[in-house]
């Protein structure tokens, strides 16, 4: 009962709205881990403002163990799953029963919000090499190697994050460059319109993918009284309180499809990139 009560940190209500989330988002086939559970408390905590010496144990902006196994004791109807390995997931996901449920809860947010076909959009993302494919050439009959100038020996990967609507509508990308800081240099060229951001590994993260939400608000205007829907993979690097926050107050609702099945379920996979 001492460990019970130690672990306490949100009131009821706070763990039941969690709770229902994680819930939600298993369903949506977007289930956390425990590490991104407790990364979510956090936020949350320090979102309501959280002032309590059991916060400040809690390092590295994560919650405890202790308070993560309170809580999934609290709320039994949560349990901790292990997936499928990924070579047997590609060969299983795309089925009846998960493009099934991917569609009812799909047809449930259209019910719900009327979206039209311009309300609809899919966003995906891409890594780029700043290091191009050298194409054939011609060469002396019988050298073992030919060399060509390139920008660098291995490159660097640029990440591309795209949106397109079901009207063949887009919006400018937002690029994310493998660089500390930022330098409005990095923009030279770019398409009109284009944003970005910075990460050393130049993947997309929690910070980052708030910072795209702002950009798809801007260019297609979303809010309350005109919402749109994003369908998108389930990357555990899109969930944050913040971002979650920014999408409900902006009227931007998140559905995010099946794992490993975009390549058959997505028509930006196909066409746009």
């Amino acid at each position: 009962m001492t460990l019970k009560r130690q672990s306490q940190v949100f009131t009821k209500e706070e763990e039941l709205h969690l709770a229902k989330y994680l819930e939600k988002a298993s369903k949506l086939h977007h289930g956390l881990s425990s590490l991104c559970v407790r990364q979510l408390a956090y936020q949350l905590a320090i979102q309501n403002q959280k002032a309590d010496e059991k916060i400040c144990k809690w390092a590295n902006n994560i919650a405890s163990y202790d308070w993560f196994y309170g809580f999934m004791k609290r709320n039994t109807q949560l349990s901790l799953r292990v997936p499928e390995a990924t070579s047997l997931s590609r060969s299983t996901s795309f089925n009846k029963h998960n493009i099934g449920c991917f569609f009812e809860n799909l047809q449930k947010l259209l019910v719900k919000y009327h979206f039209g076909p311009e309300a609809i959009w899919n966003i995906d993302e891409t890594g780029l090499s700043t290091v191009h494919k050298p194409k054939k050439i011609v060469a002396t009959k019988g050298v073992k190697q030919i060399g060509k100038m390139t920008p660098g020996e291995r490159g660097e990967l640029v990440t591309a994050c795209c949106a397109t609507n079901a009207m063949r509508g887009y919006i400018p990308p937002f690029l994310i460059f493998p660089r500390k800081n930022w330098q409005d240099r990095m923009l030279n060229g770019a398409p009109a319109g284009t944003n970005a951001s910075v990460f050393p590994s130049g993947w997309m993260t929690a910070e980052n993918f708030i910072k795209f939400l702002q950009h798809f608000k801007k260019y297609t205007k979303c809010s309350v009284e005109c919402p749109m829907l994003i369908i998108m993979d389930n990357h555990d690097s899109h969930i944050s309180i913040e971002s979650l926050n920014f999408a409900k107050e902006n009227g931007i609702s998140l559905s995010t499809i099946p794992p490993h099945t975009s390549h058959n379920s997505v028509w930006t996979t196909q066409s746009l990139l």
